[in-house]
């Protein structure tokens, strides 16, 4: 796991048009028989499981695990979007980069793009808005700790792609 710098990619919706992708964390999942339907495209569930993994070891690469595991805050779920752009196949390598923005006292808008790594192509893009409680499901104020993230992650701005996707997340 690593970050890449920002890169040209091919976009899914149309291969000649080129968009930039914006350093973040990098998480890569090779696609297996597990991920995939009869037809052996991925089963469109997988996409919100990859994205728990890539931002559960997101923050586990900047947070310790028994501060995660301390049990004095709860990271809640509020919303998530996915679109899909393009399938994966069985053995594909999906790169999912993560980036935060927006983050308030108690909330992160965290966002999501699938990049298929043998194609060269976004396959999709996700928004999540995550929130911290106590254990009485009470917002609370983001720990130190998860804070430091937005140093290494930080993007500027949403998701800058297509106006139309963006309209049909949101």
């Amino acid at each position: 796991m690593s970050i890449f710098p920002a890169k040209l990619l091919k976009n899914a919706d149309d291969g000649n048009q080129r968009i930039k992708i914006p350093a973040g964390y990098r998480y890569q999942h090779i696609v297996s028989i597990g991920d995939t339907d009869i037809t052996r495209n991925v089963y469109f569930t997988k996409y919100l499981e990859w994205l728990g993994y890539a931002r559960e070891a997101m923050f586990l690469s900047k947070v310790s695990p028994d501060k995660i595991l301390s049990g004095k805050i709860v990271m809640v779920t509020k919303n998530t979007a996915i679109a899909y752009l393009q399938e994966y196949q069985l053995y594909d390598t999906a790169n999912l980069f993560v980036t935060m923005s927006k983050v308030s006292r108690t909330s992160a808008k965290l966002f999501f793009r699938y990049f298929n790594q043998e194609l060269d192509r976004l396959c999709a893009v996700a928004k999540q808005l995550i929130i911290t409680t106590d254990l009485n499901g009470k917002p609370t104020v983001i720990p130190p700790e998860f804070l430091e993230l937005t140093a290494h992650y930080h993007e500027e701005n949403e998701i800058e792609l297509n106006a139309h996707l963006l309209k049909r997340m949101f």
